[in-house]
This record gives structure tokens, sequence and C-alpha cells, in this order.
């Protein structure tokens, strides 16, 4: 085991505005501006029915639990697929089951605007799975609802800070060795796929997820998110801002750290190869072992809790399941598990998203199974509206 004790300096962007965010939107392709089968409605039909008829909030659940349309409920559609019509939903996560089941039912589907594809997918698959009365918020979605001062409603309105333990980094070895890298129950995706080997050298890895104090003792201050003490995970980080604290710290002290790679990541999680389901001290799930969807148990965090709030895997490291996704090396690629080396593997494409493992406070139990893979744009400006993401450190023996 390693101990470091951090030093200062540094800083870190704030917070983006709406606009900037805006700008950040419109980086991604226009969806189209009709779907067969939906009606696409502005703000003025939402504003007149949203108290009527069923509002549903695709976005992720994090974004809907900081702020969405008041009364409506969240249906996040988890895209793996391109932005595209001819999207492919073999990869994608839809739940049909939390639409009404009367097909007949008028309902309004919202996320971010015309340039965010979860709605426009959610409508397709709700009218091939035979809705007629599917309506379409396209235009700005949420952001133009929220600028016209419409009813909006927060759900978490903020943590517990009962825990002021402080930690500092520790890494805990790992002895090099060979394991069965992706979905061994035949619950995952088809991207968890094929089961294969994968053989890894000696790495040590980050104890716990790095802090609020981690962070602004070496970036000089905090994040955009404002509301953690120093022994929370730092959240709302981008791929490249975790690039930019590493750059600094290995700076500093000379070490050689860097984020795990994907293989590294699950490798830890598995504690060393053995078969699991979820990264806990049992391989099981519950509120007792995990932060994750919602309060119950030991988990009444509504949020991010502190960091090691929860027991440790078999091997010594905390919060691998639940509390925040953590960023890792590889870029994503859907058929990565296809093109794996046996040895160390590590995938760079010229792909335009990261790799996220071991889910979040707000995700459901399916995301937090340890071979679930997501991905997020490294460069990610709107990530300081992520209150889910963060990142763990690595360095080789």
């Amino acid at each position: 085991m390693v101990l470091l004790m951090l030093l200062a300096a540094g800083s870190i962007n704030a917070a983006l505005t709406d606009e900037e965010f805006a700008a950040i939107m419109a980086t991604n392709p226009l969806t189209p501006e009709s779907l067969q089968g939906a009606t696409v409605v502005d703000d003025k039909f939402i504003k007149a029915n949203y108290q009527k008829m069923k509002v549903y909030d695709t976005r992720r659940k994090a974004e809907y639990l900081e702020l969405h349309i008041s009364g409506a409920l969240s249906a996040p559609y988890k895209e793996k697929s391109s932005n595209s019509v001819d999207f492919d939903s073999s990869k994608d996560k839809f739940d049909v089951s939390k639409y009404p089941q009367d097909k007949d039912e008028p309902i309004i589907l919202y996320c971010n605007g015309n340039r965010c594809w979860s709605c426009y997918k959610s409508a397709v698959m709700l009218v091939r799975a035979g809705y007629t009365n599917v309506h379409w918020y396209r235009n700005n979605g949420f952001p133009e609802w929220k600028s016209k001062g419409y009813p909006v409603k927060i759900t978490a309105k903020g943590d517990n800070n009962n825990i002021t333990t402080k930690k500092e980094m520790e890494f805990v070895f790992f002895k090099g060795g060979c394991f069965m890298m992706g979905d061994d129950f035949g619950e995952g995706s088809s991207d968890e796929q094929p089961l294969h080997k994968v053989c890894l050298d000696d790495f040590f890895m980050g104890k716990y997820e790095i802090t609020v104090g981690q962070w602004k003792k070496v970036m000089g201050t905090g994040s955009s998110d404002s509301t953690h003490e120093d022994n929370y995970p730092i959240v709302k980080i981008s791929w490249e801002e975790a690039h930019q604290f590493i750059k600094k710290i290995n700076g500093m002290t000379g070490e050689g750290y860097r984020l795990p790679t994907e293989a590294e990541w699950e490798y830890a999680a598995t504690a060393g190869g053995e078969k699991s389901q979820y990264a806990t001290v049992t391989g099981n799930l519950s509120h007792n072992l995990c932060n994750f969807d919602g309060t119950a148990a030991k988990d009444e965090w509504i949020k991010t809790s502190p960091v090691g709030s929860f027991p440790p895997n078999p091997l010594g490291l905390f919060d691998l399941c639940g509390n925040v996704w953590e960023w890792v090396e590889d870029d994503y690629d859907y058929n990565a598990y296809k093109k794996h080396a046996l040895k160390n593997p590590l995938i760079k494409t010229s792909g335009s998203e990261q790799v996220i493992r071991g889910c979040g406070w707000s995700d459901a139990e399916e995301d937090c199974r340890l071979t679930f893979r997501d991905k997020m744009p490294p460069d990610c400006q709107y990530c300081n509206r992520r209150n889910d993401v963060g990142f763990r450190l690595v360095k080789s023996r």
C-alpha cells in the first residue's frame, strides 16, 4: 500500500451558463423535424397540457433529479447507439414498462432540445410498440421550459454531511494475472461480450475515488458543485480535466499516476478475477452495500456519499459500486471486447467518447452490474452538470 499527502496549487473552470451549454449541445446533429406516428409540439402546448397528460423526462436520472418539469416522470433512454435516424436500438436500454399500459393514452416526451436524441429515440420506440398518442417536445426542450420560468421541480436537494473523516490517497496493490473479462451472467448488453481472457501486469489502484479535498489541494479549488465537503468524491469533472489533475500531481510528486484501463478497472472490481455480479463485499447489491437509486437502509444520501461510507470489496477498494461513475483511459468502442489484445488491452480509436464504469448514486440496479459499460465525450464541457461522474487513480508497479 502506498500513502501520499497531497499539496496545493491550480484552478478549474467555473460552471457553464445555459447559453454555453446550448453551444455545446449544438455540436450534436439535429434530430429529424418530424416523426411518423408522433406529434411534434412546442412549449405552449406543454404549458397548456403538462398537468393533464403524463410527461416523461428521457434524460439521465441524475439530470432529472437535479431539475425537471413539474410533475414529470423519469424514463431515461440509455443510449449506446449512434445519433442517426437508423440508430441500432439493440445497443440501447429502453424500458417500455415505465409508460402507460393503455397505448392510446396521450403522453409527452422531452429532453434537452432538438439536438437531444434520447427523446427522439424514445418516441420511435413507443411508436414501434404501438403507442398512438405520442407528443414529442422537440424545439429547445427543457432548457427552453426553464428559461421561460415555467414550473420546475428539484428532487435531489442536497447531501447529508455527517461524516468528516478525511481520506488521504491510499493505494491497493494488484498482482498481475489473467481473468475472464465481460458478462458471465447472461444479463448484459452485447458490448459486454464476448467473455474473453485478459492478462494484466502488476498495478496499484486508488483505495478511494479522488475527493473534493484532494482535488483542491492539487488544483487550487473545487469543481462547479460547491455543496460537497472535502471527503466527498469530486464530481462534474471531464475526462480531460481528470488528465489535467494527473499531469499536475505527477509533476509535483514525480510519480506516474494515470487513469485505469477498462480491463484494470474490471479486474479490480472482480477482486482479481473472482466471478461476481456486483463490486461489493458480498457480490450482491443492496442499500447496505452500495449508494445507488434512492435511499434505504444504510444508504441515507440523496446524492453522493462521503468516500468509504460502505464496505469495501474483498480486496479493500471502496465505492467501485455506486456513488459516482469513474472515468477510465479507454475510448468507447461498442465492439471493444472483440478487439482486445490478450495482454494489457487498451482501446484507442478515432471515436469521440470515453468509457465510464461503476454506476452512480441515481442509477438503477441493472446499471450497477460490475460489467456494465457506459460512455461520455472526453472534453464534456457539460460535465459540470453531471454530479455523478468522478475518477480514481492507478499507477504501475
